[in-house]
């Protein structure tokens, strides 16, 4: 796979222990940090939540429980996570200055040779990482909940080494997860700038009283994501063939 054998995760929240879950299933030693105490001590349940999910839905080995959950402890402070970390894995809030504060402390105290990877949906979160760390700092940006969706977002700042995205390429791809590089960060990546593409859509038939909530999931669950996840949306578009694709388009009234 790769070198990396430790990785910290920090940010305990929605995403962080589900993250912190992933890398253990993926046997990686994994402590997780966070600043709320509450949010830190209902980690380990979440956690074992999530993997019993798994296990029910036959997805994973239930012999491998305690095994994978042995990967993963939670500490208290920053720095007892990211001291001996090859991987850091930041999901704490979108918050501007929590994120330069929590830079500011992994520079302080992380290993030289440290990659640094953000959740981030949204921010530009390379300004805020001290200059030294740009090289080894990339997105890695991951879809509710990550044990299930497999996509993970990959993105290089300005001043990001190549290697650095090969290695968590290969590290998530590994793990049978769908890494996808884009050559920069590009704001809601693919995934979710289609979502708000669908969901502008959706408000509108909402708006305008033309169908109701349930008309609109129905519609998706048993129609398009059946269709997408088959064949995604291009390859569709090759299955109903693109003559009758531009011809539809060019008929359209909505």
């Amino acid at each position: 796979m790769t070198d990396i054998k430790d990785v910290a995760v920090l940010g305990a929240g929605t995403m962080g222990h589900a993250l912190a879950l992933v890398h253990a299933i993926g046997g990686l030693t994994v402590p997780i940090t966070d600043t709320n105490a509450e949010t830190l001590a209902r980690a380990p349940g979440l956690i074992a939540s999530a993997l019993d999910t798994l296990i029910a839905a036959e997805a994973f080995d239930a012999a491998e429980r305690e095994r994978v959950l042995g990967k993963i402890t939670t500490v208290e402070t920053l720095a007892e996570a990211v001291e001996g970390a090859d991987l850091i894995v930041e999901a704490v809030v979108e918050n501007i200055d929590v994120k330069r504060e929590v830079y500011g402390q992994i520079d302080a105290i992380a290993r030289d040779s440290a990659i640094l990877a953000s959740n981030t949906s949204h921010l530009d979160v390379f300004p805020l990482i001290p200059a030294r760390r740009q090289p080894q700092s990339l997105i890695a940006h991951w879809y509710t909940p990550p044990y299930i969706c497999d996509l993970v977002d990959l993105a290089p700042g300005p001043q990001t080494r190549p290697d650095v995205i090969e290695t968590m390429r290969a590290l998530y791809g590994a793990m049978g997860k769908e890494p996808i590089v884009f050559k920069t960060m590009l704001e809601g990546y693919v995934a979710n700038r289609l979502q708000v593409a669908l969901h502008l859509e959706i408000f509108h038939l909402l708006d305008e009283g033309l169908v109701t909530p349930s008309d609109i999931d129905r519609s998706i669950r048993h129609g398009l994501a059946l269709r997408f996840a088959t064949l995604g949306v291009l390859r569709k578009a090759d299955f109903t063939g693109l003559d009758m694709m531009r011809r539809a388009l060019a008929n359209k009234t909505y």
